[in-house]
């Protein structure tokens, strides 16, 4: 038996971005897609549309770069005032969550890259110590209600 690499089985990525009929077909099914979800969802359909691609797309750059994360969780943090004026109920604080766990996670899945000593810094325990108590509070049996938990972050309680 020979001891040959797999490599000449897979495609290079030249083959893949040369094979126009893969593109056009499937720019045709994510167009299809696109009309569905605007034609029976309407507005919603059409935010779903744009939202899903930005989701996937800061959710991998999150797990490949921690930094990607902490500035996101930075921005949406300015992002709560502005949702009171809004007339819908958005769950920003779930969000934050979301991606203040998916940050961690991404600081230990990348951990051979990382200079762990730069996380001996103070504001990386107070990260911890406010995920922990977000964590906490997310399983309180005196809160009232669960809905308000994963729609208003903690500190707007």
């Amino acid at each position: 038996m020979m001891n040959t690499p797999l490599n000449h089985t897979l495609p290079s990525f030249d083959q893949w971005r040369d094979n126009r009929w893969l593109f056009t077909i499937l720019g045709v099914f994510l167009a299809l897609i696109a009309g569905w979800l605007i034609g029976s969802w309407g507005v919603l359909g059409a935010l779903m549309t744009v939202g899903i691609p930005i989701s996937i797309i800061a959710l991998v750059g999150i797990l490949v770069e921690p930094r990607i994360g902490l500035l996101l969780y930075l921005n949406f943090s300015f992002l709560i005032g502005f949702t009171r004026f809004l007339t819908v109920d958005l769950a920003v604080g779930t969000a934050l969550d979301g991606i203040l766990v998916l940050t961690l996670v991404s600081t230990f899945l990348n951990g051979k890259r990382m200079d762990w000593t730069r996380l001996r810094r103070p504001a990386f325990w107070i990260l911890i110590v406010w995920l922990s108590f977000t964590i906490l509070e997310y399983f309180n049996p005196e809160h009232p209600t669960l809905p308000p938990g994963f729609t208003t972050p903690a500190h707007f309680r």
